[in-house]
């Protein structure tokens, strides 16, 4: 079933003006956002992906091409009109001593109030639902210089949730916010954009995140604009092309990257628990890699589940030494094995 187009990208090319000079920065095929699409966007650093979302929403002209909303180009809608279909979110950190977070929340509403300026009954509710959504309950009485970054990151989400647009653009949503709370306000995107058929759209830096929880990924390089779903594009082998370096690698089977290093055959691991594969990552950190199979002449390591967790049992030449963590495992290795 063919969704509906809420942005059509024509021949667009980005990029900025330097002494009335126009800089191309990336150049983009003729692409439809669908509604209800979850995009995340990546790039390594300076590529373009700030200047791709800030062109989208008009804050800088395209150099070439065209952007239609909704099938009218996006320079016939008033900042008004445009307001009530896209909310954005910047990376830009909002100081006001006078300012609480339930107030930058409520200016989410100014697109839909009157001459005056007048908030009414209703937009206060969409306000309150706002802050409960992102947990900002607490702190909605609270001066914005007085939260954290994570916080008055949230507060800017909950703004946007508030303006009630079907289009949400992000830069860099979780730029200050700890691991778990990344995963928590992504998560929180996407299922706006399922419930609610939200088209959201967010540059990131955090490929994991944007592997695990976007619909379809946009990958900005150096060798051109590649887009399609997480899955397809590491199968293809393009996120590896992408970003691997002379030093750094993308696992195509963990999704996630990992430091080039000149691993040796050593230990065969056995077992079935969790414990097994954070076993392997301690042991491939000094140098050596698990074998696929037991072979002999090298040491195997059983992994035993125990009811107060976990114990490693080291066989090496008719030897047989028992451990109760990874630590105590892995100074004993570096101890008789580390050359």
């Amino acid at each position: 079933m063919e969704r509906e187009t809420i942005i059509e990208m024509k021949g667009l090319v980005v990029g900025y003006r330097r002494k009335n000079q126009a800089v191309p920065v990336m150049r983009f095929p003729s692409i439809k956002i669908e509604k209800g699409d979850f995009i995340a966007v990546a790039g390594q650093n300076g590529i373009g992906k700030s200047t791709l979302i800030k062109t989208l929403i008009q804050l800088i002209p395209e150099i070439e091409g065209e952007i239609l909303l909704k099938g009218k180009s996006v320079k016939f809608y008033s900042r008004t009109a445009l307001a009530s279909i896209i909310s954005y979110v910047s990376t830009e950190i909002v100081h006001n001593q006078q300012m609480t977070v339930r107030d930058l929340v409520t200016f989410g509403r100014y697109p839909y109030t009157n001459w005056f300026g007048k908030i009414e009954k209703d937009d206060l509710k969409i306000v309150d639902e706002a802050i409960e959504l992102l947990e900002l309950q607490h702190l909605a009485g609270r001066s914005i210089d007085e939260i954290s970054d994570g916080e008055r990151q949230r507060t800017m989400i909950a703004r946007a949730l508030a303006q009630q647009t079907e289009i949400m653009i992000l830069d860099e949503p979780t730029a200050f916010l700890d691991l778990p709370h990344k995963h928590e306000i992504v998560n929180l995107l996407g299922w706006l954009s399922r419930k609610f058929k939200k088209t959201v759209i967010f540059t990131t830096h955090d490929l994991g995140i944007a592997i695990r929880e976007a619909d379809k990924l946009w990958l900005l390089s150096g060798d051109g604009f590649f887009h399609g779903s997480p899955e397809d594009l590491i199968l293809s082998g393009t996120v590896s092309r992408t970003f691997n370096t002379s030093k750094v690698s993308f696992d195509n089977r963990k999704g996630e990257f990992t430091i080039k290093k000149e691993l040796r055959p050593f230990i065969y691991i056995s077992g079935k628990s969790s414990a097994v594969y954070w076993t392997k990552n301690a042991i491939e950190k000094d140098g050596f890699t698990v074998l696929d199979k037991e072979s002999e002449g090298f040491p195997s390591i059983a992994v035993l589940p125990q009811t107060d967790g976990y114990e490693w049992k080291l066989a090496d030449k008719g030897n047989v030494i028992l451990f109760r963590s990874i630590a105590e495992l892995r100074v004993y290795i570096k101890e008789n094995f580390l050359q």
